[in-house]
């Protein structure tokens, strides 16, 4: 595994596994670390790692590694990823700052800005409630394309999960604030997606003793021929996958004996 950055006789396995992992789901191969990045990621668990191993997009894995005091750099000329340790301070401050912009590599600038609702306040928090006058308000001022037509249906599904997990020992009171916290940059679909994953980066870390089945990778760095269209492509390739992943932590829930009353129709 010297290849990818991976360490050389297996002296470093969890770097060897997430070196494995980047190549192998996003065609980027790691520059060697130092000894400090190292130290952190010999700490991480056989657990940790699979979340790692299961990230299906950039900015899912971006998002595990600041989490973990490592900031990650992408050089999309030399499809490198480098490693940096960050200080706890600097931690803190992205997490109250959020993402200030989304970090990607396969969107085109047109499909980033592109608005979908500009409201008049700011964008709402992931699951709060919603009047169907508002929804339907949203709708005529701009409708959804179809592939993202279940979207405000997921973001108040994922309030609804967490009161659930709180309710039968999945999480806690204070793991819930987390997630009720993370809510969209602006109110674009990108920033809405992103919200999404980064939720669900968090809920992996942080529920008990459900383990949900890894979903097929959809991310594919694209090249230079429509650059629009593929971009769009893989925002809703990164949004269905979310979707699968939440039919497939609903289904390991139920495996529990609770009975998932909430469950719609068209999460399957």
């Amino acid at each position: 595994m010297g290849l990818f950055g991976g360490s050389k006789h297996g002296k470093h396995p969890n770097l060897d596994r997430l070196a494995d992992a980047v190549h192998r789901n996003f065609a980027l191969k790691l520059a060697p670390a130092s000894p400090e990045v190292l130290a952190a990621l010999d700490r991480l668990t056989s657990r940790e790692v699979l979340d790692f191993e299961n990230a299906h997009s950039i900015e899912g894995l971006q998002e595990l590694f600041r989490v973990r005091s490592v900031r990650t750099t992408v050089d999309p000329q030399t499809r490198t990823m480098g490693l940096s340790l960050m200080a706890a301070d600097q931690v803190e401050e992205e997490l109250k700052v959020e993402h200030t912009q989304v970090r990607t590599m396969h969107m085109s600038q047109d499909h980033v800005a592109r608005p979908i609702i500009k409201p008049a306040t700011s964008a709402p928090m992931l699951g709060a409630n919603t009047s169907s006058s508002t929804i339907a308000a949203a709708a005529a001022i701009a409708p959804l394309p179809p592939s993202f037509e279940h979207l405000p249906s997921v973001e108040r599904l994922c309030g609804n999960i967490a009161d659930i997990f709180v309710k039968y020992g999945q999480l806690t009171s204070a793991d819930k604030d987390v997630l009720k916290g993370i809510k969209p940059t602006n109110s674009t679909i990108e920033a809405r997606v992103v919200a999404l994953e980064r939720w669900q980066t968090e809920l992996r870390r942080r529920m008990r003793a459900l383990v949900v089945p890894k979903a097929p990778p959809r991310l594919a760095l694209g090249g230079d021929d429509g650059e629009q269209a593929k971009g769009e492509e893989q925002l809703a390739h990164r949004f269905a996958t979310i979707i699968t992943w939440l039919a497939k932590l609903v289904k390991e829930f139920e495996t529990t004996g609770v009975k998932y009353q909430n469950k719609p129709v068209w999460l399957h």
